[in-house]
């Protein structure tokens, strides 16, 4: 059975249709694989969860701010702080 010309682009155009729409979703496969991947990683590594921001300046301030915090934990109940306290080295 022969089939005319115009059948035969239709068919071709068809399958460029067809062949898009499997390149297009072998990407969002492979992206979602890799977001997967990705947040498996940082789950893993602690990389993303910590946001440590610039000090600029500030930092003997919350210095002094721990430190006062640390002061009134060990003050307020000794007996719980004791364990965690280490000595410093000389």
């Amino acid at each position: 059975m022969r089939l005319s010309a115009k059948t035969w682009v239709i068919i071709a155009i068809l399958l460029m249709v067809l062949g898009v729409y499997c390149w297009n979703l072998g990407n969002r496969v492979q992206e979602d694989k890799q977001k997967e991947a990705e947040a498996v990683s940082s789950a893993m590594t602690g990389k993303g969860n910590v946001k440590i921001p610039r000090l600029n300046g500030a930092g003997q301030p919350l210095l002094t701010q721990l430190n006062q915090t640390t002061r009134h934990a060990n003050q307020a109940s000794p007996e719980v702080s004791a364990r965690y306290q280490e000595p410093l080295p000389e």
